[in-house]
């Protein structure tokens, strides 16, 4: 009888951290920011007094502070001056964000769950009556990941796409031909606006 019990108290043991595993690979999936489309959805994300980095059609980038919007144009500080854009010459607006925090607890829970689990059924017990210890190990080791994992993405700071406007077409143009002649092989390239 000990013996079948010990042998089933090992299946378990074996499924639940196969299942802990399984949901830890569903766990650290990235989350993707919120991304405007129009400057109306972008009065949503930023504020005046925010700095942005502003990429325009024409090639140019600007980082600066923004002192106002519209739902149709930008003015931005830059440099000591002061820059107005319209929404149809933007094409994107990066800003430096913190990463979300609760992807981070999230991620650090299901660590944190697997790592006790892992410990609370690896570890000998004198005594048959170690169910109640092992759950309590499980759950302070899951909440301490948890803490670990939101510590973690306190400090990541990434620059992020909080704007794209629609892609518009561009007068640029590219020609490659191939140049053969009796001393050289190559290809001529040329770029015109």
């Amino acid at each position: 009888m000990k013996q079948a019990e010990r042998s089933a108290r090992r299946q378990h043991t074996a499924v639940t951290i196969a299942v802990v595993f399984l949901l830890m690979s569903f766990g650290f999936s990235e989350a993707h920011a919120q991304e405007a489309t129009s400057f109306e959805q972008l009065k949503l994300l930023i504020k005046p007094g925010d700095t942005v980095t502003v990429r325009e059609s024409s090639g140019q980038i600007t980082k600066g502070k923004i002192a106002a919007m519209t739902g149709s144009s930008l003015r931005l500080v830059s440099g000591g001056g002061i820059r107005d854009m319209a929404d149809r010459d933007v094409l994107e607006v990066r800003q430096r964000r913190g990463d979300s925090l609760g992807n981070g607890a999230i991620n650090g829970a299901i660590a944190g769950a697997a790592f006790g689990t892992l410990s609370a059924f690896l570890a000998d017990c004198l005594s048959d009556s170690c169910g109640g210890e092992r759950v309590a190990v499980i759950g302070v080791v899951t909440g301490l990941g948890a803490g670990i994992g939101v510590g973690i993405d306190a400090l990541i700071i990434k620059t992020k796409v909080v704007y794209r406007g629609p892609l518009r077409e561009s007068n640029m143009r590219l020609n490659i031909a191939p140049v053969i002649d009796k001393h050289s092989k190559g290809v001529a390239v040329s770029v015109r606006f």
